[in-house]
């Protein structure tokens, strides 16, 4: 359904992310490897989003740009 969320634990290279976001579902991806994290933010480049970043249990950034990456 469009508007539900898909909880992605082990987001890797954000492939289910990505889906998600085309049909319109809200997402939360998760991934404890800096490189998946790269990656993630590298396939939303030219996408509106907003995201937190957890760094070492801190919340580092939140941000809201017309282009994620």
């Amino acid at each position: 359904k469009p508007d539900s969320i898909v909880l992605d634990c082990f987001a890797g290279g954000g492939t289910t992310l990505m889906a998600a976001e085309i049909l319109g579902r809200k997402w939360i991806g998760i991934d404890k490897s800096d490189a998946a994290i790269s990656a993630i933010k590298s396939q939303f480049i030219g996408f509106e989003c907003q995201y937190l970043e957890l760094i070492n249990g801190e919340f580092a950034a939140e941000v809201d740009e017309s282009s994620c990456g």
